[in-house]
């Protein structure tokens, strides 16, 4: 029975899947070492650790980074209640479409290290790319989510979807995490 319905949602549990893969792949890792904010001393703190080490804590990477992507990503599910678009038929377009931000965040690593390919190293740029990601995260895992259940044709088969969605997802999680680290042994 599971597998049958799996086969009537594998594209909805495939993007769902693949929208945590791209954005667990470069988030919060790769972007932390390619932010342009990493040499920007307006906003350092000192911190002193449990063995007594001196940390400097750089508030604008907290603040570019993880600040800009909550709220973008909040956004970007709030606008799913609202704008249903991709349809269902075409969201896997816009899925595979965020693979882009995996070379693109990476390119920012490299600009900000003085190595190969230089991109750019523009703070806007990478805030406004952050908030891309983080939107379009958002907003097509909830569009995913909000398709999966209408695309079996048993309406008492949606509870199993959604326990399939959340497979997909934490899949997706675990998969991005583990890419993640095969990415950032590769960066400067």
């Amino acid at each position: 029975m599971a597998l049958s319905v799996a086969r009537q949602v594998w594209r909805h549990l495939f993007e769902i899947y693949f929208v945590f893969f791209v954005t667990l792949a470069v988030f919060p890792t790769v972007l932390v070492k390619g932010t342009p904010f990493r040499h920007d001393y307006t906003l350092n703190t000192t911190m002193v650790d449990a063995s007594g080490a001196v940390l400097e804590v750089r508030l604008a990477n907290l603040l570019a980074i993880f600040l800009n992507f909550a709220v973008s990503a909040s956004a970007g599910v709030l606008l799913a209640n609202y704008i249903q678009w991709p349809s269902h038929r075409y969201l896997s377009v816009g899925v595979l479409s965020r693979f882009v931000f995996i070379p693109i965040f990476i390119s920012f690593a490299f600009s900000n290290d003085g190595g190969e390919p230089e991109f750019v190293s523009n703070k806007l740029a990478f805030a406004l790319t952050n908030t891309a990601m983080a939107l379009t995260h958002g907003h097509m895992s909830s569009l995913a989510a909000m398709y999966a259940p209408r695309g079996v044709g048993d309406p008492r088969d949606a509870g199993l979807v959604g326990m399939m969605v959340s497979v997909s997802l934490v899949a997706g999680v675990a998969s991005g995490i583990a890419f993640a680290f095969v990415i950032s042994h590769f960066m400067p």
